[in-house]
């Protein structure tokens, strides 16, 4: 299904995603009740099980003119990206 989130970026999302264990897994790990690290594990876990090759297109779509790539940014983006899916699945 092709998600296209709130700042533009479109990519393209495997609906069966979020019957994946490894995908709802990641996401248990991005919940606030773990700490910093664990959730960050988990977005990241997220990202790349969402986008695939194409999280280095977002990468550099949330890119910073200094080249750095905020975690806040990949963050929005990742959630925006599910919220989207929900609501596309909704539709269905």
């Amino acid at each position: 299904m092709k998600i296209i989130t709130e700042s533009g970026f479109e990519c393209e999302v495997n609906e069966k995603i979020r019957k994946d264990w490894r995908f709802v897994s990641a996401m248990a790990k991005a919940s606030d009740d773990n700490g910093e690290i664990e959730k960050l594990d988990g977005y990241m876990q997220m990202a790349k099980l969402l986008l695939g090759d194409e999280e280095e297109r977002l990468c550099k779509h949330v890119q910073e003119e200094d080249g750095t790539v905020p975690i806040s940014e990949m963050n929005k983006e990742i959630l925006d990206i599910i919220k989207k899916m929900g609501e596309e699945l909704k539709k269905q």
